[in-house]
């Protein structure tokens, strides 16, 4: 997309320190940010995962990709889990994406399983 790391935290709605943060793999990005992004054109599934995948942009679910990650991020805060890496977080959202068909069957449930396989 050719953007400096101000111009990209803008397009995600957040600060410099933020999008600096989230490359140096110290925090992650919420599924605003994520969304936003998507919005704009960027490679979500890349920002996510670090991987290209070789699928047509038309089988990419921007939807889909944001209740995956919205539902890890308040299965963490409601379970107080212990503090899980952006890498594995990372991970672990790439595979839910993959496992759900579309963004309204992604379930709590197995967001859950997901996480306890995590412990």
């Amino acid at each position: 997309m050719a953007l400096n790391q101000t111009d990209f935290a803008s397009l995600g709605g957040c600060s410099k320190h933020s999008q600096i943060d989230w490359e140096a793999n110290t925090a992650s990005p919420n599924a605003k940010y994520l969304s936003a992004v998507a919005a704009a054109g960027a490679d979500v599934l890349y920002i996510v995962t670090g991987e290209r995948k070789s699928a047509s942009p038309a089988a990419f679910q921007p939807a889909k990709l944001r209740r995956v990650v919205e539902e890890f991020e308040e299965a963490l805060q409601q379970k107080r889990r212990p503090r899980i890496t952006p890498a594995k977080k990372a991970q672990l959202i790439a595979l839910a994406y993959d496992h759900f068909p579309g963004p309204e069957k992604v379930e709590r449930a197995a967001v859950d399983e997901f996480l306890r396989l995590l412990a």
